[in-house]
Order: C-alpha cells, then structure tokens, then sequence
C-alpha cells in the first residue's frame, strides 16, 4: 500500500508541476479531474474482472493472463535465474526457454501467429519489468497504467490542440478524455493503455521534429498492436504531403497507391497478402470465441482470402466497427452503456451530414482528415475479423477520439462551445 501511496503522490506531483502536462490550456483543477476520471475507470475495470468475472479469472480477463504471465517470469529474476530472464526478455528463443515457458506461463504462446509477432509478450514484458518498482502490487500496477494512458492522451491532445486550437478545445477534451468506453478500456493494465501511450507520444513527437523519440515509441507501437501500427504511416505521408500539396489530392493520391499495393502484395506475394492476414485472423479469432463461450459473439460472412468476399462484407465490417452493440443486440444491462453510446454516436454522423461544412483552413481540414482516415482504416479492419461485441467496443477505444474529432471540424461543432474552463 505504501507504494501506491508514494506512486500517487508522485503523480500528482508531475501534473501540478511537469511543463509538459501544464501545456494543457486547463488549469491544475481540470487536469487533476481528468486524471482521477482515469484511476476510478481503472479501478471499475479491475473490480469488474476480478469479483464480477471472479470465477475462472484468466480466462475472463487479459489483465489477470498478463499479469500472472509476468509474476512467473519476474520470479525467474527475483530467484536467482537471472540467466534465464535476461534470455526470455530479450526474446531469445532455445530448448530451455521453450520449456521453462511453457510450464510456467499460459499466454506466451499463440496457437496462432500466422508469421506475425505475439503482441502479448509486450505487454507482459512491459508488466514484467514494472514489477521491478512496484513489486508485483497489482494496484500500484494498476495506477501506472492509468498515469500511463493519461500522458498518452495528453500527448494527443497537444498534437490536435496546436492545429485546432482554442475553438476546439472541448471538443477535444470530451473526446479525448470523457467518452466513456475509451476512458473504461485505455485506462487499465492492457494493450490498450500501451497503444495509447506509444501512439500518443510518438504522433506528438513526430510533429515536434523529433524523429528519433517518435520513432522509438512507433516501434513499440509496432509491438503492441501491429493492426494500429501500420495505418498509421499512410496517414501520416499523406498529412505531410498535404501541407505541401493540395490536402484532398494527397490523400486521394496515398491512399489509392496503398490500395494498389495492397492488391498487388494479395495477388503476387502471400507472405505479405494483408487480405490473407485478415482472413486468417479472422478465423482465429471465430475459433476463439467459440472455445471461451464468449457471450456477445456475432456471425461473420468468411473472409477464405477473396477479394469479392472483402468486397461483400464492406458495408457490414463498416456497420460493425463503428456502431456495435445497437439496440438489437441488447442481451443483458452491462451493454447498455455501450450500446447508448453508439446511438449517440450514429447520431453525431447523422448531425454531421446535415450540418456538413467545407473546413475551409487548409490545416484544420488536414488534420481533420488525418483523424478520419485513420480511424477508419483501423475500424474497418476490426469490423472484418472481430466477432465478440465486447472486443468490438475495446479494439475501437483508443482510435473512436479520432473520429469524433474529425467529425466535429466538419460540423463546425467548435461554434457551440464556449470556453468555460479556465485555462492556467
């Protein structure tokens, strides 16, 4: 407990007085409530999957697998095999490891990695090592991950913030820190809260100029969630030549010659065939679903690796991503959240058509249409392999701020907020 203690004191501490967090255009009162918004969404999550999920724990909840995952090989270390857990953390792979690895942990291994690295071994590497400062307390483990998540999305909103400015500025606050799923899923001891992190701070320090910082944390990135990762690139070519170019041709221009790889990696190339990758990842994932008796799973049309099957599904994987749960999938009280919140995000799209405004600043609209594109090209591969209603809502958390806030700056919705929070 006195870790814990000493953790949020320190915490605390760097969000009064770190220049970073005080470039936030709020004052102390605001920055410290959206970071207590955090820890109470992590303590929700870990009370959730811990008593209301408590029997058959590591089969209910990622953050139980990696954390007990994590104990196994922190114990190598703390026993003396100090050997043995340099090898496993430098992912040296022999006979010794192999066996030791399989004996002690459940979740080092994929049955299926279809050529891709194993993501889970990041963020149990990263536990791991954490483990070292908090000594495997699960709640000092715990408020690292949430003071984690909270920089990532302070490192995102300085990234929008310096295109948008103050006109937007609570537009990005409720995106960025108050939409419920994202605050739920970011904020707890997952790849979730790793992929906020490393994104957020390697999209800031990109815009910096500072190349090498950002491209530490896109390589983390990288081995955290790879289907995040790779979007990120053509988003980022294309907002660099818009600043350049025309915004509406560069984009065009990227994403059309992504497409024409794409095509041409599936028909000359398996090794790299994306369209392969999703199906075998979707398959995977079907098989998954079925063995844990997950409860809000969906059927799926079958990808098999055809393009006119990819082709078919479009509109479906669309729907999925974005809007799921609906109203018709109501199943039990604990979707209804979820399911309010896309109601009300369908409607946000709706409101967008209607009130749709050219965004005639060239940096606005350019990073407006960075978010978007983004977004759904990460949304779009998550409605075409993801069958588990629950999965749907947590892959999607830490990109939805994305597209929300380029929906806005086509809306105009900076209009209607007036700027009411004090800024320091």
């Amino acid at each position: 407990m006195i870790t814990v203690i000493l953790f949020f004191i320190l915490f605390s501490l760097l969000i009064w007085k770190w220049r970073f967090i005080k470039k936030l255009p709020f004052g102390f009162a605001v920055r410290y409530l959206l970071f207590l918004i955090k820890i109470v969404a992590g303590v929700a999550f870990f009370y959730i999957y811990t008593y209301y999920y408590s029997n058959d724990r590591r089969l209910k909840s990622d953050l139980w697998k990696y954390y007990e995952d994590a104990a196994a090989i922190y114990d190598m270390a703390k026993q003396g095999n100090t050997a043995l857990f340099i090898k496993v953390m430098a992912g040296k792979e022999d006979e010794e490891v192999s066996h030791i690895m399989h004996d002690r942990t459940e979740f080092w291994y994929k049955r299926f990695n279809y050529g891709l690295y194993n993501e889970n071994r990041t963020i149990i590497r990263f536990i791991t090592l954490a483990m070292f400062i908090t000594d495997k307390n699960i709640y000092a483990l715990s408020l690292l991950a949430a003071f984690l998540s909270y920089l990532g999305w302070v490192a995102f909103f300085l990234f929008f913030y310096r295109y948008l400015g103050d006109r937007y500025k609570v537009v990005l606050l409720v995106a960025l820190f108050l939409i419920p799923s994202v605050v739920f899923w970011t904020s707890a001891l997952l790849k979730e809260m790793l992929v906020v992190f490393s994104l957020g701070f390697g999209l800031y320090f990109f815009d910096e100029k500072k190349y090498l910082w950002s491209g530490l944390f896109f390589i983390l990135l990288s081995f955290t969630k790879i289907y995040i990762a790779l979007p990120v690139f053509p988003a980022l070519i294309a907002y660099l030549l818009a600043k350049k170019y025309g915004v509406a041709k560069s984009y065009v221009f990227v994403y059309l010659a992504a497409i024409v790889l794409v095509l041409g990696l599936h028909f000359a190339c398996s090794k790299f065939d994306l369209f392969l990758k999703l199906s075998q990842k979707q398959h995977d994932f079907i098989l998954m679903a079925e063995a844990n008796g997950a409860g809000s799973t969906i059927e799926l049309p079958k990808l098999n690796n055809g393009l006119m099957n990819f082709i078919k599904m479009f509109p479906e994987a669309v729907f999925n991503s974005f809007f799921r749960p609906f109203v018709f999938d109501y199943t039990s009280i604990i979707m209804l959240p979820n399911i309010f919140e896309n109601v009300l995000l369908l409607l946000f799209v709706l409101l967008v058509f209607v009130r749709f405004k050219k965004e005639e600043d060239k940096k606005q609209l350019n990073i407006a249409l960075f978010a978007l594109v983004y977004a759904f090209t990460v949304f779009l591969i998550i409605g075409y392999t993801v069958p588990v209603l629950g999965a749907l809502v947590r892959y999607r958390a830490p990109l939805l701020p994305f597209f929300v806030i380029g929906l806005s700056v086509f809306c105009g919705c900076n209009y209607k907020f007036k700027s009411l929070i004090k800024s320091s």
